[in-house]
């Protein structure tokens, strides 16, 4: 059995909670990248709605997109420009938990042990 680091875990746990509570097709859509393991994220997301679902995605949502995806909400104009930097680390780091996510799901002791 796979223990997952606390971070990881409380990753794991906020978006089974997004799953579980319904989700706008951009995050999952974005979701569905980040397991597969894709990079520019907000660009294939714009990408594939304009393609897909004739939608355009707007400067806020792709703002509350990357909130969502580092699980940060807004915050006051002074400090946007440090935000900005600390949201694109959470961005990464959730793109590595991801990854570790997609890796434990696909192996089979893992499976067996949530059966």
């Amino acid at each position: 059995m796979y223990l997952l680091h606390p971070f990881k875990n409380k990753c794991y746990t906020t978006y089974l909670k997004k799953l579980a509570t319904g989700m706008r097709v951009r995050d999952l859509l974005a979701l569905q990248l980040l397991l597969a393991g894709k990079d520019n994220i907000i660009h294939r997301v714009t990408e594939l709605l304009h393609d897909e679902y004739g939608l355009e995605l707007s400067d806020k949502g792709r703002i509350n997109l990357i909130n969502t995806l580092s699980n940060q909400f807004s915050v006051s104009s002074a400090k946007k420009h440090l935000k900005i930097v600390f949201l694109l680390r959470q961005m990464v780091m959730t793109i590595q938990f991801l990854k570790y996510l997609k890796k434990a799901l696909e192996n089979e002791d893992f499976q067996k042990a949530y059966k």
